[in-house]
């Protein structure tokens, strides 16, 4: 451990915060070291990161991403954890002359650059006799999850169930709107398992709003993925309230 080099930075960076109140040795130390740094872009030679106990750094920065051109070694840039959300889409019936039924999809990214990025190659999924062009060979990977449908249409918000590993979906489509009116609901999906696509491997209906012009939004877990709060918007009574669900294992 090279305790001397910590010492010498620790006492210039005390320096900085309080004006230049301690004594010019620890700058003359500094400039001593300086023939042994790296160039950099700007003066910070060091950056200190202080985390607290029984933390460590992928808890702070493990889904950070840097600038372009800058790289860092974490959870996200190795592919171990990914940013999954959603493309609520628009689900307006084809009988409208601005209807295009699209339903929405819930999607997850995994990191790369922006060079990356621009190299894509595609394959094709089918799914209930629709047949999905997906990306395949981008860096950031985009990887659908869910691709939505008349009965699941326009998911909104998802989170993700920290006990179990699923995802719990909000549904917000034009289902009230059509002939056949349709209740908005709350769904529960399985992440994908070891099988031939990237695709949940099932959903289930968890919750059904009876009230059809109400929606459900913006849900998310406690930590310990048993409490699971969601607002309940739009509803008849002209006030927006919060629901707290528990007796989840």
């Amino acid at each position: 451990m090279n305790r001397p080099l910590r010492k010498g930075i620790a006492v210039l960076a005390l320096a900085t915060l309080v004006g230049g109140q301690v004594g010019g040795g620890a700058v003359a130390w500094a400039d001593q070291r300086e023939h042994d740094d790296h160039d950099t872009v700007t003066p910070i030679k060091h950056v200190i990161v202080i985390i607290g106990e029984n933390r460590t750094f992928d808890n702070l920065y493990g889904t950070y991403v840097p600038r372009h051109g800058q790289h860092v070694l974490n959870l996200l840039s190795q592919g171990i954890v990914r940013f999954c959300g959603t493309n609520t889409g628009q689900d307006v019936p084809d009988t409208s002359a601005t209807g295009d039924n699209h339903w929405g999809e819930v999607y997850c990214l995994r990191d790369g650059t922006i060079a990356n990025a621009a190299l894509t190659t595609t394959s094709t999924q089918t799914i209930s006799s629709v047949s999905y062009s997906v990306l395949t060979g981008t860096v950031p990977e985009y990887q659908a999850l869910v691709m939505g449908n008349r009965e699941f249409a326009m998911m909104d918000n998802l989170a993700y169930q920290p006990a179990r590993g699923f995802w719990v979906m909000n549904e917000d489509g034009e289902g009230p709107t059509y002939a056949t009116k349709r209740n908005n609901d709350i769904w529960a999906c399985l992440d994908d398992g070891e099988d031939a696509d990237k695709l949940s491997d099932a959903c289930v209906k968890l919750m059904t709003l009876n009230d059809l012009t109400a929606e459900s939004t913006g849900g998310v877990f406690d930590a310990t993925g048993t409490r699971y709060f969601v607002s309940i918007q739009h509803n008849l009574t002209g006030h927006g309230i919060i629901l707290e669900v528990n007796g989840w294992l």
